[in-house]
């Protein structure tokens, strides 16, 4: 399940965990995730690949009422149990990405926080042009500007 979530994220535009938690099937339609991102305040629309829609029909006879993936149960019902439930995944999930680091001897850093670094990068070696970047991602235009030019100094 944490690697799982970590792939959510890396597919999802680097979606943060307290924003997954939330995704509801009512943010998904047509093949898209719509929502307002926690950092930036912008709307993402996030197309859904094969391998994030796996992970949705993995899980979703497992989920609490009408969200997308089970991180909250009928025990997490105000906003203080939801996030300290979120807390104590991404610990959990980022304990478990350490782990696997060591068994396959990676050094490089590997958690949930590089999620969105990873997309952006990744999307930049596909040529995707900045803006439907950002759109993706939610963020600003000169946040995948900053990615571009570290791919140009490498």
């Amino acid at each position: 399940f944490h690697i799982d979530l970590f792939l959510f994220s890396c597919y999802t535009g680097g979606t943060t965990l307290l924003e997954i938690a939330y995704f509801t099937n009512d943010s998904l339609s047509g093949g898209v995730i719509t929502y307002q991102r926690h950092k930036t305040s912008k709307m993402a629309c996030i197309p859904i690949n094969p391998y994030s829609q796996a992970i949705i029909d993995k899980y979703k006879d497992e989920c609490y009422g009408n969200y997308l993936l089970p991180i909250f149960t009928h025990k997490h019902n105000n906003e203080i149990q939801q996030r300290a439930r979120v807390k104590r995944i991404a610990e959990q999930v980022n304990q478990t990405l350490k782990k696997v680091r060591g068994l396959i001897g990676c050094n490089c850093e590997i958690t949930l926080g590089v999620t969105t670094q990873l997309f952006i990068e990744r999307m930049i070696s596909f040529e995707t042009p900045p803006d439907a970047i950002a759109s993706y991602v939610g963020c600003r235009i000169e946040t995948v500007f900053k990615y571009w030019e570290k791919k140009a100094d490498l």
